[in-house]
């Protein structure tokens, strides 16, 4: 039982409020509260869902170095007519592609 992980920034949450370096310290803080208070196992899963795949790319760097396991990555949603079958996947490859490159 118990809690294995926690999610920072869901989709619903106030990440679209904040720059990408309150996101991180976000990240960061919660990492560390989580380390000092005997919760070294507990995954945290960053929302890094953005309106470009650069954008995205950068928020799922960001979270990793800040102590994020995971990632929760939301496909754009500005222009839902242009996101078609096509375009999500090629939206999800070139950011999975991007992140395997940088690590």
């Amino acid at each position: 039982g118990g809690v294995r992980g926690i999610l920072v920034q869901g989709s619903n949450g106030e990440a679209q409020l904040l720059s990408h370096e309150e996101r991180k310290t976000a990240i960061r803080i919660t990492r560390d509260a989580l380390d000092k208070n005997g919760f070294k196992d507990t995954l945290i899963i960053a929302g890094t869902g953005a309106q470009s795949t650069k954008e995205t790319i950068k928020l799922c760097s960001d979270a990793a170095e800040a102590g994020a396991n995971y990632v929760l990555v939301l496909t754009p949603s500005t222009w839902p007519k242009q996101m078609t079958v096509s375009n999500v996947v090629r939206f999800f490859h070139a950011v999975r592609i991007r992140l395997r490159c940088s690590r």
